[in-house]
């Protein structure tokens, strides 16, 4: 891997909490959960949540050691961002990260019920 950033890691584990919070809303909406977020993660069910938590982690190991994420530059995407340009990479990396924190968190955490 050609130097991944650390910045890059962030972006993409946020991402993938991003993809957990937008599962518990549509679960709050479709009332299989209350409360807030926090709640739902670690008071409601913290042994889902762990499990949860560790899936996402392997996931986005995964989509790094197969190099999913080698393309992306923060420079580069900083400066596409500047000019007033999407950065492709970038916007599948996030897509990438929204998409398996969801994918966890809908099939592992069900929250209390």
């Amino acid at each position: 891997m050609q130097g991944i950033q650390i910045d890059i890691g962030g972006i993409m584990v946020a991402s993938g909490m991003v993809g957990m919070y937008l599962h518990f809303v549509i679960a709050r909406r479709a009332k299989r959960a209350s409360g807030n977020f926090i709640s739902y993660l670690f008071a409601d069910n913290p042994q889902a949540t762990g499990i949860t938590l560790f899936v996402f982690a392997g996931a986005m190991s995964t989509l790094f050691a197969v190099g999913s994420f080698d393309q992306l530059r923060m420079d580069a995407f900083i400066e596409a961002l500047k000019n007033g340009y999407l950065y492709a990479p970038m916007v599948q990396g996030i897509a990438q990260a929204v998409t398996a924190g969801y994918m966890a968190d809908s099939v592992l955490n069900k929250g209390a019920q």
